[in-house]
């Protein structure tokens, strides 16, 4: 059984920062672009079986990183998030050196 991506309403559950019809609006744009970052970052991602349960947590974990409301404390980047870089662990296809 595939399962799928977690929808808007886990994602301002998860945040807890209220469910105002703007709010809905961003965060689904949101979770839209960190579904897009995973799938890109995960080179194994298998469109037929739907994401696993960390690719979902790592989908979870980029809203919270990449959303424009998100605090800015110098170091919000995925690639410098060391809670999303483990959850790509053992998932990358390609690396960084030439």
């Amino acid at each position: 059984m595939a399962t799928s991506w977690p929808d808007v309403e886990e994602v301002i559950s998860l945040l807890d920062i209220g469910d105002q019809q703007w709010i809905t609006e961003h965060l689904e744009r949101a979770r839209q672009s960190a579904i897009e970052r995973v799938v890109l970052d995960f080179g194994d991602f298998d469109a037929d079986a739907g994401p696993t349960p960390t690719q979902c947590q790592a989908m979870l974990r980029a809203v919270s990183v990449l959303r424009t409301n998100a605090p800015d404390d110098g170091w919000r980047t995925l690639d410098n998030d060391h809670i999303y870089q483990s959850l790509r662990k053992g998932h990358r296809t390609t690396f960084g050196i030439a």
